[in-house]
């Protein structure tokens, strides 16, 4: 049996949306960092979901959370806050640059952050490009702010990624060693915004 935290089962939901369907928990994937993923049981194609650590957020815990019927389903401003999508280059490169996109994951969500990785969807069997980013985009579209890794100018989806982030409002962060870029201006740390 496999015990999940609230938390992680507002993820769940958010992740798969209004869907009525089984899914599957495993503790964790190859090559990904520890914590709970969960997918479609019928459609493990469709793609993962992250579910964190399963250690209960004490502050949650104490503080307590709105209810789920209190959720609008627009993503509201403040839903949005603390949370950073990570874009980078993964084409062609070795190991798809995973390594790279988790080690600045972990870093971020040490930070307390919220963290989209899009290195933790793994590889999804029959899944092309555009299939990734029409995925991808949902999450981008969850955060306040955008975190570049070296490269990023080279990738045809970070590009669209930095351009969409652009047309939203969000802050532009630069990773160590990341290409500059116009209007990209302060570094990601913990500090509240």
């Amino acid at each position: 049996m496999i015990t999940i935290t609230l938390r992680q089962a507002e993820e769940l939901v958010a992740f798969f949306g209004g869907h009525d369907a089984e899914v599957t928990i495993a503790r964790e994937s190859p090559g990904l960092p520890a914590g709970l993923y969960a997918w479609l049981t019928d459609d493990p194609g469709e793609g993962s979901a992250y579910l964190g650590a399963t250690e209960v957020d004490d502050d949650l815990a104490d503080n307590g959370r709105p209810t789920l019927a209190a959720t609008p389903k627009v993503t509201l401003a403040a839903s949005r806050s603390r949370r950073a999508y990570i874009a980078g280059p993964m084409t062609g490169l070795p190991e798809f640059n995973f390594p790279a996109f988790n080690a600045k994951a972990a870093e971020l969500r040490a930070q307390g952050w919220h963290i989209e990785n899009p290195a933790e969807h793994g590889i999804v069997e029959g899944a092309t490009w555009a299939d990734y980013l029409h995925f991808d985009l949902t999450r981008l579209a969850t955060c306040e702010a955008m975190h570049l890794l070296p490269g990023w100018s080279a990738s045809r989806g970070a590009t669209l990624e930095v351009s969409i982030a652009r047309a939203l409002g969000m802050t532009i962060h630069l990773a160590d060693g990341a290409e500059p870029a116009p209007k990209i201006v302060q570094p990601l740390t913990g500090e509240q915004p």
